[in-house]
């Protein structure tokens, strides 16, 4: 009744009561047909039906971990339903053939992720990643219809003996061999061929294909509508979301409009805040990398299903934390902030890889006797910087006052020690005009030199040496500051090159596992969080030398939709688009994070995902790992406070407005906006929004050649200076203030407006 292809074994085993001859591995693993691309089987019989065994994935994965496969413009890792993994090709004594395609998600399928391993087999991460189809009935009906294969139910199924493809073959000829080839990720492991002999009876409970089904492509409605389901599409983006109300949101109130992707992102800003807020900081002050109750999209290889996991919530990442904390307490909390920062004091000690006290790379799990990992430990400078930046954000944003600076002294200091250490013993920290840092910034091994940890570090000294400053700590001050130029004065002779078209410009390692460069924009990113919005008023020399780096950088690879990582990726190049006043490139990239945050189905659907995977035509994407990982919630979130641009980041200097309204929104609103002044902390309103007409309501009214901007704030704080534009003409009128000076950025015009 059956003829089976003979694996150098005798071994017979039945699948779907299908019998195969199968051969095993070491460890009695069914293993698949070995033979390489276009692997070669003699099979000289006439059949009705072949019947291939295994179809599974041959890696465990359906992406790339992190790394520089975008950059290079590679996406053969990448596997999207639908998806040709290989060719099946029956060739027959006549020299014909019949051919079928292998496609994922038709009949082929991912084992390591989708399914509980077997007895003998290694469990993949936290698999099965089998949601949504193991809760949600829909979803697991567009599964079945899509799939074209038998499953193996048994108890002792494996991945090479799980699923079995059926292909029609023509009966009335003698085959010659089948080849299989033609790879994608390594393509599809076929561990077995059987066929059932001419003349035999097909049972109709089979799910045959045949060589026509895939030259009209039969299988393709239903295997798009799973994909839909999957993935996000950009066709299913909707053109207005309602604003949901939260319980118990008691963020600033701030709001979005214009798009259905400013609506998007007003709720990713709530939704994400509030997690960040509660979620991130639990009621003990205990900092968490991750949320409680929340899901894992396959690790970093997956396909867009996911279970429920909280891998992450007991740690304490370094660098994830102190990015998220530093937000939280730029949005106004303080409570549970200051808790974090006494936990994070405790974590601040020895290790057995380095001697003075430093945050170990994840800070409650630091390698000792037992797990003496320095994967987990070294100079992870980044993470280090990090962590000093948001104790200095408690105190710059007067969460905290100069007695709490004097009374936790002792514990700042350590923190700054561990940096002047490194300075002061190059033979055991590798200094070499910069920190050599390990981190996944450079290299998680053997380390690297690398701006970013460089411009974080330099960053915390110098809000570092404010605080000791305003204590009366004069000699530390200086000490700290001293530091911060010296790593400053390094910074421009080791990551700046000389580019043929635009002169100095930063540079960066490139041994890192984040998808792109972006991390050369490292000033940027860290001007919000110690100078200010308004880096082309305070820093131009800078502005200047960042905004040539960024039009290098899009020579060589920008993508509007970087989300590779949502922070690492996305909200690098967001915000460094904002903070340089780009206002195409960051109106691009703030419609992408409003994109790649939404999923129109399933539980939690505007919480950041730790990345997405994104189809090469751009016209789709899955998530990716960790649903809200602090560090990749952290800067698309900051977006939110930086359009805004209510600027209370240097008290001495006042307050000022900054607002960056992407081109196709036409409003952002701030209510309840906590901002630190000289008299306390205090609450402040800001709109600002593109105008028709003036309009009385308006404290400030600004145009231009027919264009025109209106802003309405509180009067309870005084404002040193408003920022309207950008405009296409230098000829600005303002009612409602004095026009101090217009400037030109980036092409565009803007006025600096003095209210009245």
């Amino acid at each position: 009744m059956f003829s089976q292809y003979k694996n150098n074994t005798t071994e017979e085993i039945a699948v779907c009561g299908i019998p195969f001859s199968v051969s095993r591995d070491e460890k009695g693993l069914v293993k698949a047909i070995e033979g390489g691309n276009w692997t070669n089987v003699k099979m000289a019989n006439k059949c009705e039906v072949l019947f291939f065994l295994g179809m599974a994935n041959t890696e465990w994965c359906c992406s790339e971990w992190w790394g520089q496969n975008e950059v290079m413009f590679n996406h053969d890792q990448r596997v999207f339903i639908g998806d040709k993994m290989q060719r099946i090709c029956v060739v027959y004594e006549d020299n014909t053939q019949d051919t079928a395609d292998i496609r994922f998600g038709v009949n082929c399928w991912n084992y390591d992720l989708f399914c509980e391993p077997g007895k003998k087999e290694n469990r993949c991460f936290r698999a099965p990643y089998d949601e949504p189809f193991r809760s949600d009935a829909n979803a697991r009906k567009l599964l079945e219809d899509s799939l074209h294969l038998m499953q193996n139910d048994a108890e002792d199924y494996e991945k090479n003996t799980k699923w079995v493809f059926a292909f029609r073959v023509n009966p009335n000829k003698t085959i010659k061999f089948i080849t299989w080839g033609g790879k994608k990720n390594k393509g599809v492991n076929i561990s077995a061929v059987t066929g059932l002999n001419a003349g035999e009876e097909i049972d109709p409970k089979w799910p045959i294909m045949t060589n026509a089904d895939f030259l009209n492509k039969s299988w393709f409605k239903a295997a798009d509508k799973l994909a839909h389901r999957l993935y996000t599409y950009m066709e299913d983006i909707p053109n207005s979301v309602t604003i949901d109300e939260i319980e118990g949101f008691d963020a600033p109130d701030i709001r979005f409009y214009g798009s259905g992707t400013a609506d998007i992102y007003t709720n990713v800003y709530r939704y994400n805040l509030m997690d960040m807020a509660y979620e991130k900081v639990t009621a003990d002050g205990m900092p968490h990398t991750s949320s409680e109750h929340t899901y894992d999209f396959g690790c970093y290889g997956g396909m867009g299903t996911y279970t429920a996991a909280e891998d992450y919530f007991p740690h304490v990442w370094i660098r994830d934390n102190g990015r998220s904390l530093t937000e939280v307490v730029n949005f106004g909390y303080e409570e549970r902030p200051i808790l974090a920062a006494d936990k994070l004091f405790e974590m601040l000690k020895p290790s057995i890889t380095i001697s003075i006290p430093h945050w170990s790379r994840i800070a409650n799990l630091p390698p000792d006797e037992d797990n003496p990992g320095i994967d987990r430990d070294r100079m992870e400078n980044d993470g280090h910087g990090a962590i000093m930046l948001f104790m200095y954000s408690l105190y710059n944003k007067g969460v905290v006052g100069k007695e709490w600076v004097k009374e936790k002294a002792a514990k700042l200091k350590e923190a700054a020690d561990f940096i002047f250490w490194q300075i002061e013993n190059p033979v055991e920290s590798g200094f070499d005009k910069v920190l050599f840092t390990y981190s996944e910034s450079s290299d998680q091994a053997y380390g690297s030199f690398d701006l970013f940890s460089n411009a974080t570090v330099v960053a915390a000294m110098e809000g570092f040496a404010r605080m000791f400053a305003d204590i009366g700590d004069v000699e530390y001050a200086q000490k700290l500051a001293d530091a911060s130029k010296l790593l400053r004065d390094g910074i421009d002779q080791v990551f700046m090159m000389d580019h043929p078209r635009y002169g100095n410009v930063y540079t960066d390692t490139t041994t890192d596992c984040w998808t792109h460069e972006y991390k050369r924009f490292c000033e940027a990113l860290m001007e919000g969080d110690i100078h200010g919005y308004d880096m082309a008023t305070d820093r131009p020399d800078r502005y200047e030398i960042l905004s040539r780096t960024f039009r290098a950088q899009k020579e060589l690879s920008y993508y509007p939709f970087a989300g590779r990582q949502m922070g690492y990726g996305q909200g690098y190049l967001t915000v460094a688009a904002i903070t340089l006043d780009m206002f195409d490139e960051l109106t691009e990239c703030m419609d992408a994070i409003a994109c790649e945050s939404y999923h129109p189905y399933d539980r939690l659907n505007y919480i950041i995902p730790e990345g997405i995977v994104r189809h090469g035509s751009g016209k789709f994407w899955f998530r990716q790992s960790d649903l809200g990982n602090a560090v990749q919630q952290a800067e698309p979130i900051k977006c939110a406070r930086l359009l805004v641009g209510i600027d209370d980041i240097t008290v001495s200097r006042g307050l000022r407005l900054i607002p960056r309204l992407p081109n196709t929104w036409t409003k952002l609103e701030a209510k309840n906006y906590t901002v630190n002044t000289a008299d306390g902390r205090k609450k402040f309103d800001f709109t600002y929004q593109r105008a028709t007409k003036d309009d009385a309501s308006y404290d400030v009214y600004a145009q231009a050649d027919g264009k025109a901007y209106g802003a309405t704030f509180s009067k309870s704080v005084p404002v040193t200076y408003l920022r309207v534009g950008p405009f296409d003409s230098e000829n600005i009128t303002v009612r409602g203030g004095i026009v101090n000076r217009v400037v030109k950025l980036q092409n565009r015009w803007f006025a600096m407006v003095t209210p009245c």
